[in-house]
């Protein structure tokens, strides 16, 4: 059970979580968007299966945001959800406007599980929308084994944020990938090895813009 005579959460950061929580869900409302749509190949029929795991995380956030603004509307007089054509992203927004109704709330348990609430289901939608919480960076260069048509990428880890200090002395490897068939750019496997990312940019030839990846 949470300590009542913990410290009160922080109402700036619960503020900005949500804001951050409503734009994570309309990235996962987006992925639905793409499955529900035809897929690639003009007159096909066929479409992507619907993801479980994004459709369960969007379920949570539901959940969260209007638990919290049915609570908050019968605990204030001056405060209304946003239009219903806002969805779940516009109340989480309203709701980060009223974060303090929580965290300052009369009952500390209720503050205590206000900021459980927020964290837990903006960690599993956050790792839901992007799964490994690792992105790959072009550098655009072309990589630098023989004729490969491969380009370089800088992979970094958004769990493991650099301080200053780190950030001076960090030099990160400098990655291959490969675009596919299907258009999506993805680890060579046949190209294992790791070039310092700084030294790679000092010393290669830029692509084109033709060759630039998103």
């Amino acid at each position: 059970m949470n300590d009542p005579h913990a410290a009160r959460p922080n109402k700036l950061v619960l503020e900005d979580k949500l804001q951050a929580l409503a734009h994570c869900y309309l990235e996962l409302s987006c992925d639905l968007d793409r499955r529900g749509d035809k897929s690639a190949g003009g007159s096909s029929k066929t479409r992507l299966p619907l993801n479980e795991d994004v459709l369960d995380a969007m379920r949570d956030v539901d959940n969260l945001a209007y638990t919290y603004a049915n609570q908050l509307r019968a605990e204030t007089t001056d405060w209304r959800p946003p239009p219903q054509s806002q969805g779940t992203a516009g109340v989480l927004l309203a709701l980060a406007t009223r974060a303090g109704h929580f965290t300052l709330h009369p009952d500390p348990i209720v503050a205590f599980d206000f900021n459980e609430d927020v964290e837990n289901t903006s960690v599993r939608a956050w790792r839901t929308a992007r799964p490994t919480g690792i992105t790959a960076v072009p550098l655009g260069i072309r990589c630098q084994t023989g004729d490969c048509p491969g380009e370089l990428r800088v992979r970094i880890d958004r769990d493991k944020p650099l301080d200053t200090a780190e950030l001076a002395l960090w030099r990160p490897d400098a990655v291959c990938y490969l675009r596919g068939d299907d258009g999506v750019w993805k680890p060579n496997p046949d190209r294992d090895h790791r070039i310092d990312a700084k030294f790679a940019a000092a010393h290669a030839t830029p692509i084109g813009d033709e060759t630039t990846t998103t």
